[in-house]
């Protein structure tokens, strides 16, 4: 029941705050006296289509609030869509809209700000406006299951059911979509696999590149290399006139002077050093010259690393760091596309089992809106025999279907023939 209208800056109206007394209440007035725009502020609030051009003229913005006594009832139906929204309700239910001539309209639940989509739910059957042509929602096939329910009271039990069913259709919509990439799937989970399997097999390290290009590098020139250090070897300690002993001979010509001058002493120490220096060089080159052993299967095979490296770094980004980073990245491709796979399964038996559920309650319903059919049919047959129309007839019919198409009964039914609200149509 409306217990308060608030209305400011709407149409012709200033500022109105009209309350609502209980029993039967009548607005008369002469032509353009506002009436209609009364209801067209009640209907605004109870979800009507917004339009900037009933805000009054030189205003910003309209507002309207309606407040409502809900029966016992109404309250039951309505729980579920508020408790889904955080909306707390008493037991008053405000309805508040905001119209803005720039078009941020905002609507308000009992302080709450909610969607037109949320409002319309709510507010469906809280107010009855019956004008010259409201026959015509009886000629809606849409409106007449929610007519029924509405009957036989079971408006919240529908509401549930239809939210299983919105997540029945999202599950088997989900299954459709990932069962129809799967081949997608498997061919670039397979690409994936390939790909970090040559990454595991190569075992990369950084800088190994580098370091088989000098290695390879050496061994490709390891005859230059052996002739060149036998030569500085020679030159240094192994033959005639070699290094090591013209030093030899000037430490000796020096030792014989040196007590003429003492600053010769120093001279002689460097002399020492450097031969032994010299001495030790010439052993290093030898064993350098000694240890370059060129073995034609260890070339072949640091080669073919080298090649494995280059492919990989072409493959994954121009360097081995990136190769090893994309090892990481592959790795996690590879499980978002086993879970989607896992999900398939998850997601099967989650639908199966909401499928079921939807089955057996659309099933439970359809068997209450039957029996109800048959008292509202008795109702408005005896209302109709009052009116002087005694062999009028008032059957409310149902139809069902399954995957062949049409059935005569709820419990042939299929999930084929599952709509928003049940089985029934």
């Amino acid at each position: 029941m409306i217990s308060r209208l608030v209305v400011q800056q709407f149409a012709i109206i200033d500022t109105l705050d009209l309350r609502f007394p209980t029993g039967f209440v009548a607005i008369t007035g002469e032509t353009g006296a506002g009436k209609s725009i009364l209801f067209d502020a009640i209907s605004l609030c109870l979800g009507g289509r917004a339009c900037i051009d009933l805000i009054r003229h030189g205003q910003d913005k309209s507002m309207l609030e309606l407040e409502l006594v809900l029966s016992p009832r109404q309250q039951k139906r309505i729980m579920p869509i508020l408790d889904e929204h955080d909306v707390d309700l008493e037991d008053r239910l405000c309805i508040k809209r905001i119209i803005a001539r720039n078009g941020r309209h905002r609507i308000y639940l009992n302080g709450q700000r909610i969607t037109l989509t949320v409002l319309n739910m709510v507010s469906k059957g809280l107010v009855d406006i019956i004008g010259q042509h409201a026959s015509h929602d009886l000629l809606s096939t849409d409106s007449h299951v929610e007519i029924l329910d509405n009957f036989a009271g079971i408006l919240e039990d529908v509401y549930k059911l239809r939210k299983y069913i919105e997540n029945f259709r999202a599950l088997y919509r989900e299954v459709v979509d990932l069962k129809s990439h799967e081949e997608i799937r498997q061919l670039k989970l397979n690409r994936l696999q390939s790909q970090l399997d040559d990454i595991i097999f190569a075992d990369l390290h950084l800088g190994e590149d580098y370091r088989l290009e000098k290695e390879i590098d050496r061994l490709l020139n390891a005859e230059a290399l052996r002739e060149a250090s036998n030569e500085v070897s020679h030159r240094l300690s192994g033959g005639d006139g070699a290094v090591v002993d013209q030093l030899s001979g000037s430490l000796q010509t020096l030792q014989r002077i040196a007590h003429l001058d003492e600053q010769f002493e120093p001279m002689l120490d460097l002399l020492v050093k450097t031969r032994i220096e010299i001495g030790e060089m010439a052993r290093d080159i030898d064993m350098i010259a000694d240890s370059v052993n060129v073995s034609p299967e260890d070339l072949e095979i640091m080669q073919e690393r080298l090649h494995l490296i280059e492919r990989l770094k072409r493959t994954h980004g121009g360097d081995v760091e990136s190769v090893l980073l994309a090892k990481d990245q592959l790795q996690c491709e590879m499980e978002i596309l086993l879970n989607q796979q896992s999900r398939i399964g998850q997601a099967q038996q989650e639908m199966d089992m909401i499928q079921a559920h939807c089955m057996q309650e659309s099933r439970r319903i359809s068997i209450i809106r039957q029996e109800a059919a048959k008292r509202m049919a008795k109702l408005v047959e005896f209302e109709l025999e009052q009116l002087g129309m005694p062999h009028c007839r008032f059957t409310v019919q149902f139809s069902f279907n399954n995957a062949l198409g049409p059935v005569d009964s709820v419990e042939e039914t299929s999930v084929e023939g599952l709509r928003v609200n049940g089985l029934d149509c």
